[in-house]
C-alpha cells in the first residue's frame, strides 16, 4: 500500500522537475502571440468573475470595492508631498 503512495510522491516530483527544468514559453514568443494569450488570460479571469458574482455576489462586490480602492490610491494626486517632520 505504501509503494503506490510513494511511487505517486516519486512520480509528482519527477514531473516537477521537469516542468521547472523546461524551457521558458515566452521566449520564443512573438509580440503578437504574447498580445493573444494575455487577452485569453484576461477573458478567463473576467469570466472567473462572473462565475463568482453568480455564486457569492456579495464577496464579488466586496473584491472589486478593494480593487478600486487599490487603482484609486496608487494614482498620484498631483499635489506636492509635504516635507517631513513639519
Amino acid at each position: 500500500m505504501y509503494w503506490i503512495l510513494f511511487a505517486v510522491v516519486i512520480l509528482l516530483l519527477i514531473a516537477l522537475v521537469a516542468v521547472m527544468g523546461g524551457p521558458d514559453r515566452y521566449a520564443k514568443m512573438s509580440k503578437k502571440e504574447f498580445d493573444e494569450d494575455a487577452e485569453r488570460k484576461s477573458l478567463l479571469g473576467a469570466a472567473m468573475v462572473g462565475v463568482e458574482k453568480a455564486l457569492r455576489p456579495e464577496r464579488a462586490q466586496q473584491v472589486l470595492e478593494q480593487k478600486k480602492r487599490v487603482e484609486r490610491d496608487a494614482t498620484p494626486s498631483g499635489d506636492k508631498p509635504s516635507p517631513q517632520g513639519k
